[in-house]
């Protein structure tokens, strides 16, 4: 969840079309792990880059699900900030995304894999998920 103010909002044109609005400042509301996710995007025969910042687990399992079936979007690299003690945040490189195909969305396990081997998510050891929905090339 994030946090917005008016006063924070740019005015500059986005390239992203009608509706898209600009900010220089976004608050994270809550201190749980926000992902940083890195994509590309094929038109004909340019590649574009771009970045989004989610905070639903379950949406960054589905934005990875969905480029399966859009062969034009591509991940890159997902970074995942995760709050710590020290009322701070450590940033992670998440190399595998988990999830399940029993279709309960948001209410599947899901689990992320970094780099150093840290397992975070909504799973149980019992429940963990079955399908690799996206790892780093």
């Amino acid at each position: 969840m994030f946090r917005t103010y008016d006063a924070h909002e740019t005015g500059i044109f986005s390239f992203a079309g009608e509706g898209a609005r600009t900010w220089r400042a976004v608050y994270l509301e809550l201190r749980i792990p926000y992902f940083l996710v890195c994509y590309s995007t094929l038109d004909g025969q340019d590649r574009f880059t771009d970045t989004c910042l989610l905070s639903e687990q379950a949406d960054v399992l589905s934005f990875c699900l969905a480029t399966h079936s859009e062969q034009h979007k591509k991940v890159s690299q997902i970074l995942a900030f995760i709050p710590n003690d020290r009322a701070g945040w450590s940033a992670e490189e998440v190399t595998q995304v988990w999830g399940s195909d029993d279709g309960h969305g948001a209410s599947s396990p899901i689990m992320f894999v970094t780099r150093k081997g840290k397992r975070f998510g909504m799973y149980s050891p019992r429940n963990e998920p079955s399908h690799l929905a996206w790892a780093t090339d």
